[in-house]
């Protein structure tokens, strides 16, 4: 580990070194629903083939736009569906031999389909789910009324995530005959929530067909499009105009090599645009260059593997070869210890993917405040083979992401590589916020058992402190942390895997400002209420983790199985909380009385209580996802289009086969993309 740390890093720093690789937040943490108009309410429609007790093909596409809301490098990593009926399903116990998801970006636009499945597909399918499914009976929740939702209750997750490329998805599921149990055959398996046949956005913005026989290579008739929730692991391949091919430069060798590194990276504002602020960065990786075989050959690793984030004082174009003068004083260590590299865990680079390499995770995340970011990785020598050749990518004069290397760990400074290219890279997040704002960094100085004996906990918060969250955005997740209060029981938690009997959760507008809060819960919650989870929840040891002296870190996201869409003003959060079982001794978690925008009300008596008293207000983080973007032209998330635009626009349409500009979602930057673009550049301003 390197000395002269800037001095806003020192709290705790050494706590870091702890080596390994794991996820700081659990994977597909971030949903998106398909269609997103019916993320709050029912699609209208009934879809009977992804769990029938024949054999079934279905093929069906969602529009880029639908999507547009994360960039290109996002992993898709699980798929999910809703029952459409007050019946849980299916009715007995499904057994196939055989339910596999094909999924890729798709050559056809809704409406435009083929009947031969093989020519709607681009050359990144992937079959990411295949083999064996067991479906247990009624595993397939109900909805609880007629006019509500079910849950997101069958959840195929991926063996294999698709790196998403941009423009239209599609998706290919086959399954056979299923062995079924109990009395016999069934005339429908499930019927699962889709797309109205009515809906005027049938054809243009999804659009779905079908073969009723398994592996089929013909679909013989319309059907309709099941609404389709994907679980993601949000990411970003920098620079985006390269984003997902590269331009054949010769590659970068010294990274990842049995030799110390260092090497500093600033990104401009403009390649940043799908990370809402106040999220938090948790991960990057690599690509290899093109023509080179899947490295390593066998394990590899290093005693210290060293990630320093912060906000860039520096444009790219203007970065200087001195590492502290383009790091803000906002800089932490996110990561620092050994690393391990397995065998193959970076691919060759495919043409028309992004391929990138083993997602190298933070032991903290970095909270994303906007504008530019500045990133600086240190390396001791790798042990156990050659280093790679990594991708570089033109980065049009350095005007988007710029690359600084040194031969030496513990460099002040370094060269910019040739031609102003960039080290191709990928960056991991979480789009989040963290409220009260106030402790968003530091502690809240107060703390409150949450998972131990049951207990109400409700929560409300103020417009003020919900700036980064979009009206129309999804709110698909919850996470706390620990309070430093006790220092004797600051350490990562729980102390072996606990299950909470209850973790019960509602949603909705407040109807009261925090400093009106009532002591009944009830008269807090608006109309809109949403029950987004329920039932027991279960907590993996040292889930919730402690890095440093002065704060936890919000790292154990509880998903929602259903999600709540925000439409502007307060949010009330109602937390019905069981009897925790195992985990070792309780905890508290971070907080604070009387804090602007926020406020608290609990009982402890029960978890059915109607009424609470004063309690503090958590330090919570919402995982959501923002809407499609309205205004797409504004290429630098400005809020408007200008001659700012246009620059960026020229330099994507130079690339062409990049997505960055690509408006029209055909996989290419082009004169039909223009005419988008031109129409929002006259007027200036977003629709």
């Amino acid at each position: 580990m390197r000395a002269g740390i800037v001095l806003s890093l020192v709290a705790g720093a050494g706590a870091l070194a702890q080596g390994g690789n794991e996820p700081l937040n659990p994977r597909g943490s971030t949903r998106v629903i398909l269609a997103n108009s019916f993320a709050p309410s029912a699609g209208g429609g009934v879809e009977t083939d992804l769990v029938n007790q024949e054999g079934r093909t279905v093929e069906w596409v969602f529009s880029g736009s639908q999507i547009s809301m994360f960039a290109p490098g996002t992993r898709i990593v699980s798929a999910g569906f809703r029952n459409a009926t007050t019946s849980a399903a299916p009715p007995d116990q499904y057994d196939f031999s055989d339910w596999s998801l094909t999924m890729s970006r798709s050559l056809a636009a809704p409406g435009m389909l083929s009947s031969t499945i093989s020519e709607n597909g681009a050359p990144d399918a992937t079959m990411v789910r295949s083999g064996a499914l067991t479906l247990l009976p009624g595993s397939i929740e109900r909805k609880p009324s007629a006019n509500a939702t079910a849950p997101f209750s069958f959840i195929a997750q991926f063996d294999d995530g698709l790196a998403y490329s941009g423009g239209h998805l599609r998706f290919v599921m086959t399954h056979d005959a299923p062995a079924i149990g109990g009395a016999g055959m069934r005339a429908v398996g499930a019927s699962l929530d889709a797309a109205s046949p009515g809906s005027p956005d049938r054809n243009v913005l999804f659009e779905a067909r079908r073969a009723l026989t398994a592996n089929a290579t013909l679909t013989t008739e319309s059907t309709n499009a099941p609404v389709t929730r994907l679980g993601v692991d949000a990411a970003i391949a920098l620079p985006l105009l390269t984003a997902t091919a590269s331009n054949g430069r010769a590659g970068f060798v010294g990274a990842l090599g049995p030799a110390d590194f260092a090497s500093q990276f600033v990104i401009g504002a403009e390649q940043l645009r799908f990370v809402p602020r106040g999220s938090l960065i948790t991960w990057l990786t690599f690509r290899l260059a093109p023509g080179e075989i899947a490295w390593p050959g066998a394990d590899v690793m290093t005693s210290d593997f060293e990630i320093e984030v912060a906000t860039s004082t520096s444009l790219p174009q203007s970065m200087g070869t001195f590492f502290g003068s383009n790091a803000d004083s906002d800089a932490i260590v996110v990561r620092d210890g050994a690393l391990t590299i397995p065998a193959g865990g970076f691919g060759p680079l495919q043409e028309g993917a992004t391929s990138f390499g083993l997602a190298i995770h933070f032991q903290r995340g970095f909270v994303y405040k906007g504008g530019g970011l500045c990133i600086t990785v240190r390396h001791s020598a790798f042990v156990g083979g050659a280093g790679p050749k990594l991708d570089t990518a033109s980065a049009s004069g350095g005007g988007a992401l710029r690359t600084v290397v040194s031969a030496s760990k513990t460099a002040t400074g370094g060269t910019f590589l040739p031609a102003d290219d960039a080290i191709a890279m990928q960056v991991g997040y979480t789009p989040s916020l963290s409220v009260p704002q106030a402790f968003e960094t530091e502690s809240g100085g107060s703390g409150a058992w949450v998972f131990e004996t049951p207990r109400v906990h409700q929560l409300v918060i103020d417009p003020s402190q919900l700036g980064n969250l979009p009206p129309g955005s999804t709110v698909d997740g919850i996470v706390f942390r620990i309070s430093p209060v006790d220092p004797g029981a600051f350490v990562s938690w729980p102390h072996g895997d606990a299950t909470v009997t209850q973790f019960d959760v509602t949603l909705s507008t407040a109807q009261r400002t925090a400093i009106q809060m009532s002591t009944t819960f009830a008269v807090n919650e608006g109309a809109d209420k949403v029950l987004v989870r329920s039932g027991s929840l279960f907590v993996p040891s040292e889930a919730m983790k402690v890095v440093g002296n002065d704060v936890g870190e919000q790292s154990f996201v509880i998903p929602f199985s259903k999600p709540f869409v925000y439409t502007g003003g307060g949010l009330c959060v109602t937390m019905r909380i069981g009897q925790r079982l195992g985990g070792g001794a309780a905890v508290n978690f971070d907080g604070k009385f009387n804090t602007a925008g926020v406020n608290g009300k609990r009982a402890t008596a029960s978890s059915t209580e109607t009424t609470g008293n004063n309690a503090i207000a958590l330090a919570t983080r919402l995982v959501f996802t923002r809407p499609a973007p309205t205004c797409p032209a504004d290429l630098n998330a400005d809020g408007g289009v200008d001659d700012l635009d246009f620059v960026v626009f020229v330099e994507a349409y130079e690339f062409l086969t990049t997505p960055a500009a690509d408006f029209d979602f055909d996989g290419v930057t082009a004169d039909s993309d223009f005419s988008v673009f031109a129409v929002a550049y006259d007027a200036l301003v977003c629709p």
